[in-house]
């Protein structure tokens, strides 16, 4: 049994179960899978089973489609799939009955200032495009560019602004560090002049922790000062001064 998870972002946008063999994915209206954006072609791609495998191959899709990150124009499937074109995602989930899934696939760049998608969405617009607007080409740094986008939003990550201007840092590895020090992965200015790290977001096993360093800084996370360790879930929001942070789970 197979299924289609659609996401934008960090949300999902539908869950598709086709009794089909052929399934049509891009911008036109009639197409199985609807791709509202002028970076999909109208009849962008094709998923195609044959013999009890799952294909996708492009039909007429100008800009191409990633699978599991690598720039691809056909690919046999397997599950836990990731298909990419422009900026959504289709999870590809295949079980042997029809139970609808509920557990979360992780997904998974450096800090990236989101000033980047910005001016890629800016570029092709994000609005809805209509069928009459010709689909825009991109070049293979911009695709590549709207791909770390895709990763990163979607990959266990902790977000803040600066200068209203949206910062993520992905948390790929075992320990990152909040404070003023030049090792920290995350700037915050304050404190006493000897404090240079303020806290530590670490992993253990599948779970993040935020802990404390200094009894001088302040953090607080749901509004309860921060004392010790304390586990950190999807959409937790933690502040260090005036500084407020956002974490995020993998998807």
């Amino acid at each position: 049994m197979a299924r289609w998870r659609l996401y934008l972002g960090r949300s999902l946008i539908e869950e598709y179960n086709f009794d089909k063999d052929l399934i049509r994915i891009g911008r036109q209206t009639d197409a199985d899978i609807v791709l509202d954006h002028q970076s999909v072609s109208r009849k962008h791609a094709l998923l195609q089973r044959a013999g009890g495998i799952w294909t996708v191959k492009i039909e007429d899709g100008k800009n191409g489609l990633f699978v599991n990150g690598q720039f691809t124009t056909e690919r046999p499937l397997k599950n836990g799939d990731r298909i990419e074109i422009g900026r959504h995602v289709i999870l590809f989930i295949q079980t042997p009955n029809a139970i609808s899934l509920e557990e979360d696939t992780p997904i998974g760049v450096s800090p990236l200032s989101e000033a980047a998608s910005d001016a890629i969405d800016q570029a092709w617009g994000a609005r809805p495009k209509s069928l009459d607007q010709k689909t825009v080409s991109m070049s293979l740094d911009e695709l590549k560019r709207l791909h770390q986008r895709n990763q990163t939003l979607m990959e266990a990550h902790v977000s803040w602004f600066t200068d209203q201007e949206k910062q993520i840092l992905p948390l790929q590895k075992q320990e990152a560090f909040i404070g003023k020090g030049d090792d920290c992965d995350i700037k915050i200015s304050g404190g006493l002049p000897g404090v240079k790290r303020f806290a530590c977001i670490y992993r253990k096993g599948e779970q993040y922790y935020l802990e404390p360093l200094s009894r001088f800084i302040p953090i607080k996370v749901k509004g309860q000062l921060l004392k010790e360790p304390a586990r950190l879930f999807d959409g937790d929001k933690f502040q260090i001064f005036n500084q407020v942070l956002q974490f995020h789970e993998p998807m």
